[in-house]
C-alpha cells in the first residue's frame, strides 16, 4: 500500500475488536518506532508500544482513556522534552508510527486530551522536563461503532473536510489558489489529516513564482485545547512531507522569515525544493 493510499483509508476509531493483534506486526511496529526519531525542529522524540494485554481492565479505566477508547490493549505513546516546536515534532513524528499501523491493516486514534498524561509519564519514565503531549491507540477496528464513538465523529464533524481553496493561498491571505499539479494531490492527503476536533487549522500560502509553501496555524478562537492545535501543526507536516516525496516532489522543511502580512496566523515552517 503506498502512503498516499494509507492517508486515504486512515480515519480514527475508538472501538475496538477484542482480536489480539499478531506478534509480528507489534514486532515491526515497535522496530518502526524506534527508528522513527528524526523531527523537524530538532526535539528528540521517543516513542513506545505499550502493551496492557495482561492488565486488569480496572488499571486501563484508571488511565483515563476508557470514557473514550472500548476494547484497545495496545497504546503508542512517546515523550518529548518541553522546550519550544516540540508539541509540532511530535505531531510529526508520531504520526508516521500511526500510519505505519495503518498500514499494517490496524485501526487508531489520537488521544490528545482525553487520557491520563501522569499515568502514561509513568509508564513511559518520563524526565522531569518531557512531557507525553498525545497518545493513540492501535488494533483492530471493531464491525461496527459503540453509539458514543459516532456521537463523538457527529459531533466532531470527523467527515466533513474543508476545501482546499479554505486551506491554500497563492501570495497573500486574500488570494485562494489550488495547485493545478502535483502539489494538489499533496494537500489533498494534508486536508484528510486528523485534527483535535477536526478544526483543521493549518493554512498554505504558496510564493507566487515558485513550489515553496509557507505553513501557517489559524488558530480556532476560544478553543480551550490550543496545545492540541500546534500537534495538528506536526501531523500536517508529516503528511505534506511524505505524500511529496511518494510523488517525487523533492524538498524539506526549513524555517524562514516570510515577508507577509499573515494577521494572527502564526508562521510554522517552510516546504522548500
Amino acid at each position: 500500500m503506498s502512503i498516499i493510499e494509507t492517508i486515504h483509508k486512515r480515519q480514527s476509531w475508538r472501538t475496538f475488536s477484542p482480536k489480539p493483534v499478531e506478534t509480528d506486526k507489534i514486532s515491526l511496529l515497535r522496530d518502526f518506532m524506534s527508528s522513527n526519531t528524526q523531527s523537524v525542529f530538532g526535539s528528540a522524540i521517543r516513542c513506545t508500544l505499550i502493551n496492557f494485554e495482561e492488565a486488569p481492565m480496572q488499571i486501563l479505566k484508571t488511565m483515563g482513556t476508557y470514557s473514550v477508547i472500548n476494547g484497545a490493549r495496545l497504546f503508542m505513546a512517546g515523550c518529548v522534552k518541553k522546550q519550544g516546536k516540540c508539541l509540532e515534532d511530535y505531531g510529526y513524528v508520531m504520526e508516521k508510527n500511526i500510519l505505519k499501523a495503518v498500514e499494517l491493516g490496524l485501526a487508531t486514534c489520537w488521544l490528545g486530551a482525553t487520557f491520563d498524561k501522569n499515568g502514561f509519564s509513568d509508564k513511559l519514565k518520563c524526565a522531569d522536563d518531557e512531557i507525553v503531549p498525545a497518545v493513540s491507540p492501535v488494533g483492530y477496528a471493531a464491525d461496527k461503532r459503540r453509539l458514543a464513538d459516532n456521537l463523538m465523529r457527529k459531533v466532531a464533524n470527523s467527515d466533513t473536510r474543508k476545501h482546499l481553496f479554505e486551506i491554500s493561498f497563492i501570495g497573500d491571505f486574500y488570494n485562494s489558489h489550488v495547485p493545478d499539479n502535483k502539489y494538489k494531490a499533496v494537500l489533498e492527503c494534508v486536508k484528510l489529516a486528523p485534527s483535535a476536533t477536526n478544526q483543521q487549522p493549518w493554512r498554505f500560502l504558496k510564493d507566487p513564482k515558485m513550489d515553496v509553501f509557507h505553513l501557517y496555524l489559524e488558530r480556532t478562537k476560544g478553543y480551550t485545547y490550543p496545545a492540541g492545535q500546534n500537534i495538528d501543526m506536526g501531523i500536517a507536516m508529516a503528511h505534506f512531507e511524505l505524500a511529496a516525496h511518494e510523488l517525487k516532489l523533492e524538498g524539506k522543511w526549513t524555517v524562514e522569515k516570510p515577508d507577509v502580512d499573515a494577521g494572527d496566523r502564526e508562521y510554522v515552517a517552510t516546504w522548500r525544493p
